[in-house]
């Protein structure tokens, strides 16, 4: 989770923690982000949108051209944000996102959202 707010950290930690067999890390922007990456192979991202340094749209388009260390230039990655402008909608998919989450989060769509983007639909997760 790329995530900078502490309190939106600690909401999301609150939701992913219940899922059975998942593990998390954050990064506070995009540029700690790509720095975990290049020690830490990771499935899944769920990145903010907008945060200091590097904002998530920077930081995907850098996985995107394989700058994200161990991680593939595919890894699944779904904005979590609270801009639920059409322009940002358009924008994330420009980047190459793979979803769009808005915020506040609604731990049924985050899991659906997380099983779709890591192709397990028939796997259920509890909660």
């Amino acid at each position: 989770m790329v995530e900078d707010n502490r309190v939106n950290q600690l909401v999301m930690k609150s939701i992913l923690k219940k899922y059975e067999g998942i593990t998390f890390d954050f990064a506070n922007d995009g540029l700690e982000a790509l720095k975990v990456m290049e020690q830490q192979k990771f499935d899944l991202i769920l990145m903010d949108l907008q945060m200091p340094e590097m904002d998530g749209y920077e930081a995907t388009e850098e996985i995107r051209k394989g700058n994200s260390g161990l991680n593939s230039r595919e890894i699944p990655i779904i904005a979590v944000t609270a801009d639920t402008t059409e322009k940002a909608r358009n924008k994330v998919i420009a980047v190459g996102m793979d979803d769009y989450i808005s915020k506040p989060i609604d731990a049924e769509k985050l899991k659906n959202s997380i099983l779709k983007a890591l192709f397990l639909e028939k796997v259920t997760l509890h909660l």
